[in-house]
């Protein structure tokens, strides 16, 4: 924690008026929240490194490797996800809908666990946190926000990345992971 929120927020309205930042700043207070629902529940992280550690392993060399290797290398035949694989290990850094769609895509058409995406995202981002990331990964994925998950639509990354993308087959009717474990505070 080098800058604390109120610091960075305070720097930025120097410099920018609120209409101009208002979704810059709404992210921040995100974050806030993710770290005081995660500190309020450390199970989740526990939780999160223990079965971590195993599907490292179990993706790292078992039969699942190749898939994951693909995600990794930026080579799943699905562009836009293979551009942000390169702009992510890059620049360090991807919008915060592209962090979405990246992460729905890995989840729900690689089928490849949200565990080791959000370990993924750490590894590289610059601006990495690890309640906001997991918490993010953890409600794409229908975990966070039980039974709704943030699916990505062709349409709307299409929209969003001015046809750059378009016509992505991918599964937008992919139903959320399901855990039982109820995190209480």
């Amino acid at each position: 924690r080098i800058l604390h929120e109120k610091e960075v927020i305070n720097k930025c309205l120097k410099h920018h008026r609120l209409n101009k930042i208002e979704k810059f700043i709404q992210e921040v207070f995100w974050r806030v929240y993710w770290k005081g629902w995660m500190e309020g529940r450390i199970e989740v992280w526990q939780n999160y490194n223990k079965n971590l550690r195993s599907l490292i392993s179990e993706y790292s060399f078992g039969e699942k490797k190749d898939n994951y290797y693909m995600a990794l290398d930026g080579k799943t035949g699905i562009n836009c996800f293979d551009d942000w694989i390169k702009e992510l290990k890059k620049f360090g850094y991807l919008h915060n809908h592209s962090r979405m769609w990246f992460a729905s895509i890995w989840i729900f058409n690689l089928r490849l666990p949200w565990q080791l995406g959000a370990r993924f995202f750490m590894k590289h981002l610059y601006d990495g946190d690890a309640a906001s990331n997991t918490l993010s990964w953890r409600w794409v994925a229908g975990l966070q926000t039980k039974g709704k998950n943030y699916v990505a639509q062709s349409w709307n990354i299409s929209k969003f990345t001015n046809n750059k993308y378009k016509n992505i087959k991918l599964n937008e009717n992919a139903l959320p992971i399901t855990d039982k474990r109820e995190y209480k505070l």
